[in-house]
């Protein structure tokens, strides 16, 4: 299973997140993510749950989350 792992400092908003490291060129090069896909999502230390992602730019992406485990 490929998941996303989520930091609290990712956190703009209970369910917000945005992301500009690493990870944001994972979803760009490997995933080849575009904006309405879904991913596994997983916070560090925490549940696991799914993510949309409402918007990729070359700078940054905005993921809609929601935990479920």
């Amino acid at each position: 299973m490929n998941l996303l792992l989520l930091d609290d400092a990712d956190f703009v908003a209970a369910d917000r997140v945005i992301l500009r490291d690493r990870r944001l060129r994972h979803l760009q090069e490997v995933h080849r993510a575009e904006a309405g896909d879904g991913l596994r999502i997983g916070r560090l230390g925490g549940v696991m749950g799914e993510g949309r992602l409402l918007r990729l730019e070359a700078a940054e992406a905005e993921l809609q989350v929601a935990f479920d485990r």
